[in-house]
């Protein structure tokens, strides 16, 4: 029961009120939007590197042929063709991976024309040719040897009867939790924000150093038993070390590491990033060091049991790359860790 004599807020001033709360969602939603942005593009990029890493891995452990095409803007699709004498029936799809849809494969602006380790011309966005001259192919197959081949408001009116007061009350509740769960998800998306360099540098160390062991072993650099810790007889470190410069044996993570020699800001030591300063552009006199003396990498490689779960394979090893890091004061480090197979065969 309500009092005839007990005024509310008007219906104008209450529109307001919730107004002012749909303002500060957008304004949340729009700070979220660049993590959203970037969560899609690491997804795609993972996706696509351990399809092919997932599927290479595939095709010796089985001993069958995978083929992937990658298709414009954004559709991976994996293909299963059998090894039979004298002639195998046709690839049989598997499986089919879609990127997020406002990521896809494209040649980026402002790309010079060649690309620098000569793989493909740099004019389209999948160009698997590698100089065969048969012009640019979006496909990969996949080896049982480990090998690849490349084929084809102010005032109401004087009568107007506004809500009352319990009416109000629980409006005013109800737009209380809403603000407060907005606030809660902001301050997540600020956070995030905050890390998401120190994520994204992370990220890019440890697949930047699994890459380098791949073609260390596929241009033969290293031959595969030195693949390992140096506690098993191989030339990796074992423990989490700072990121270092390659020593002579352009292979990070091992015993000849050196320092990083100093350049422009950036002081002898552990590895610096250049950043732009006020002026927003690189390569001025304002430029600032970034160190990532707070960085370290960890190379584990492990063994891998053949289908009895009992007997070592001897030519597949696990391989898992860690780089941790701390921030913010926090005791408690950070890491991106990437797991692969590598097997004694290219």
């Amino acid at each position: 029961m309500k009092s005839s004599g007990n005024r509310g807020f008007t219906l104008l001033e209450l529109i307001i009120t919730i107004a002012i709360g749909l303002v500060m969602a957008g304004v949340s939603f729009i700070a979220l939007m660049p993590l959203f942005k970037e969560n899609h593009v690491n997804a795609a990029y993972d996706t696509t590197l351990s399809v092919m890493r997932n599927y290479r891995t595939q095709s010796i452990t089985q001993s069958k042929r995978y083929i992937l095409t990658f298709t414009p803007p954004g559709t991976i699709t994996v293909e299963y063709w059998g090894v039979a004498v004298p002639v195998s029936p046709a690839p049989v799809t598997v499986a089919t991976f879609t990127l997020p849809p406002d990521i896809q494969f494209a040649v980026q602006t402002g790309f010079p024309p060649a690309a620098p380790d000569s793989f493909g011309t740099g004019g389209t966005a999948i160009d698997f040719d590698q100089g065969m001259g048969v012009g640019s192919q979006n496909y990969i197959m996949f080896m049982p040897d480990g090998s690849s081949q490349m084929t084809q408001l102010k005032s109401h009116a004087p009568g107007q009867r506004g809500f009352t007061l319990v009416e109000t009350m629980l409006a005013i509740a109800i737009l209380t939790i809403g603000i407060v769960a907005l606030l809660a998800v902001f301050g997540t998306a600020v956070a995030a924000t905050q890390n998401a360099q120190e994520n994204l540098i992370a990220r890019q160390k440890a697949l930047e150093t699994m890459e380098s062991i791949y073609t260390a072993r596929n241009t033969q650099q290293i031959i595969f038993s030195q693949i390992a810790n140096i506690s098993s007889g191989g030339i990796f470190t074992g423990g989490p070390v700072q990121l270092l410069s390659a020593g002579p044996d352009g292979i990070v993570n091992t015993a000849d590491d050196l320092d990083f020699p100093a350049t422009g800001v950036c002081p002898t030591g552990p590895e610096c990033i250049t950043l732009p300063g006020p002026d927003g552009i690189l390569g001025t006199a304002d430029d600032q060091p970034m160190s990532l003396a707070n960085f370290q990498r960890e190379i584990q490689i492990g063994s891998v049991l053949e289908s009895d779960g009992v007997t070592i394979d001897p030519n597949l090893k696990q391989i898992t790359v860690t780089v941790s890091y701390f921030t913010g004061g926090s005791s408690i480090p950070r890491a991106y860790t990437v797991n692969a197979l590598i097997s004694a065969f290219r």
